[in-house]
């Protein structure tokens, strides 16, 4: 399995719009763009070749609403990236490794993403992602956030470009 970078990590948070208070105002981290799917929002703010990831559930019964009503917010998950996630799952599996996707999921942006099971690794939550085809899109992203290319982005990594006011709704074609 080649492991190629830390794609994100994820940080459960109660609100997106008054996280971003800390990220955009404290931190001066320029926000990406939100993605949403009809139980998540995301807000994704580049950070060198990585991102932070910040996950708010939309509806009470959102798995992320739920953790957040049960005091277990904060730091979720670490995002590996992965040039092979077929490869990496079959590799891990044959190590003993339990998993949590035994199949690759779409996930953010158009990712191919698969869930490690924590009891396997030290109790922290680990995804693998593989890239879009072209494995352009965490450049792609940066140089669209730079240049206000959203709908290019978007386009590329199989999304629904809506642009609001000054930022960018990325919406999944593919409902999660």
């Amino acid at each position: 399995m080649k492991v190629k970078r830390i794609e994100h990590v994820g940080i459960v948070v109660r609100d997106v719009e008054a996280s971003r208070k800390l990220w955009e105002g404290c931190f001066g981290i320029k926000l990406g763009g939100t993605e949403d799917n009809t139980t998540r929002r995301l807000a994704l703010y580049p950070v060198g070749d990585s991102m932070v990831e910040l996950i708010a559930g939309l509806t009470p019964d959102s798995k992320q609403a739920k953790m957040i009503a049960e005091g277990k917010g904060g730091l979720n998950h670490v995002c590996l990236e992965v040039e092979n996630i077929d490869e990496a799952l079959a590799e891990l599996k044959a190590k003993g490794i339990p998993l949590l996707d035994q199949v690759p999921r779409i996930g953010h942006a158009g990712c191919r993403i698969a869930f490690l099971d924590p009891s396997a690794t030290e109790n922290c939550l680990i995804e693998l992602a593989e890239l879009p085809a072209g494995g352009a899109h965490h450049a792609a992203f940066c140089q669209a956030v730079t240049a206000g290319d959203w709908e290019d982005f978007a386009g590329m990594a199989g999304l629904e470009a809506i642009r609001l006011g000054a930022d960018l709704d990325l919406r999944a074609l593919r409902n999660e």
